[in-house]
Parts: structure tokens; sequence; C-alpha cells
């Protein structure tokens, strides 16, 4: 578990039906396999649970020079205050990522 946030989504345009995932930074895996990020919503608090919303994945051995971002597919907006998760996998056994950072969007299609 990356991150927890409770998003009034009553305060957001109506229209909004995807999102997504873009570290303001960069991704980088220091070991074997892919580094995974995704975006959730609901579950439980502090969990690795609730619905994906967007998955990125890296495999860069180093920072980019520019950031990874992935746009995920609709989805229907969510009502009231929603808990919405930054959690993070691994692909390989002992495998490890790092994050510089993270910018995620609600847009309208």
């Amino acid at each position: 578990m990356l991150g927890n946030w409770a998003i009034d989504f009553d305060l957001l345009d109506p229209n909004i039906t995807s999102t997504s995932l873009s570290p303001s930074r960069r991704l980088q895996k220091q070991s074997a396999g892919t580094g995974a990020y995704r975006i959730r919503l609901g579950g439980t608090y502090n969990t690795n649970d609730g619905t994906d919303l967007v998955d990125l994945l890296t495999g860069h051995a180093a920072y980019g020079n520019t950031p990874d971002s992935t746009t995920g597919p609709a989805f229907a907006r969510p009502v009231g205050v929603q808990l919405v998760k930054l959690t993070g996998a691994r692909s390989a056994a002992g495998g490890t990522a790092s994050i510089q950072g993270i910018e995620v969007v609600f847009r309208e299609p």
C-alpha cells in the first residue's frame, strides 16, 4: 500500500468516466521483472483491494527522462466520498521498483 485518499466525487465533473495514472516524475525497477502500480477505488483502508481503475507498468532499469503514464478504461462515476488507493505489485519474487511522485487525473471521455 503506497497511499490512500478520500475523494468526494460529487465535487468533480459529472461526466468523469476514466482515470489516468502518471508519475509526476519517473518510475524505475531495481531488479528482475516489471514494476507495477495500480490506482484502485473502494475497498479497505491500507489494504491492496478494491476495484482496479488503471495499471501502470515499467521495465525501466533507470529513471527515464519523461514520465510514464497510462489511461484506464471507462468506469461508472462514483457517488460521494470514496477511497482511492495507490498500490504496487511485484512481477517477480524479490522484485523491487520505485516511484518519484504520482499524479492521478480523473477525466471525462
